[in-house]
């Protein structure tokens, strides 16, 4: 947990831990939101970063009651660069990071199909995003995280200066 802060600096820190972290535990991403929502006592904007590969309708309860209490929430949608365009052209070995599986395919096989269903998850992700008034921002690992924070609150600044 990282207090609210409005300064710059505050960006540093996040993206500090960000990088420092470690996953430890498979979690229930709504459970943690629910909590998280209790312990906000003032509107707050709220930034989740995640690859969002989860129960789409438990997180949307969650998300909901954030919103319900008139938090503005932000979602950054982590992706690497290989989950996008899956890229693979010999035979590979796919390794789960959440579950000890492990998958040994010809990528040109499967690239049609694994494309559709990341693209049909995506599009429920934003259906979910728009029905709830929330901004999702797709980002590609290949990109500085630090930067994308930067360049996105540079953005919402200027949007938010022309009302």
């Amino acid at each position: 947990m990282v207090s609210p802060s409005n300064s710059m600096a505050q960006i540093i820190h996040v993206t500090e831990l960000l990088d420092q972290s470690e996953p430890v535990n498979k979690t229930s991403m709504a459970d943690c939101l629910t909590e998280l929502t209790g312990r906000m006592k003032r509107r707050e904007i709220v930034m989740i970063l995640s690859d969002f590969f989860a129960d789409l309708a438990t997180l949307e309860a969650a998300l909901q009651q954030m919103r319900c209490n008139r938090h503005e929430v932000v979602l950054f949608q982590i992706m690497h660069h290989d989950e996008l365009i899956f890229e693979f052209d010999q035979m590979t070995k796919f390794v789960g990071l959440e579950i000890p599986e492990e998958l040994l395919a010809q990528p040109d096989q499967i690239r049609r199909a694994y494309l559709r269903a990341m693209r049909r998850q995506n599009n429920k992700l934003e259906t979910l995003c728009q029905r709830n008034r929330i901004e999702r921002v797709l980002v590609d690992t290949n990109l500085d995280m630090g930067t994308v924070l930067v360049d996105y609150l540079n953005q919402r600044s200027r949007l938010n200066r022309g009302r």
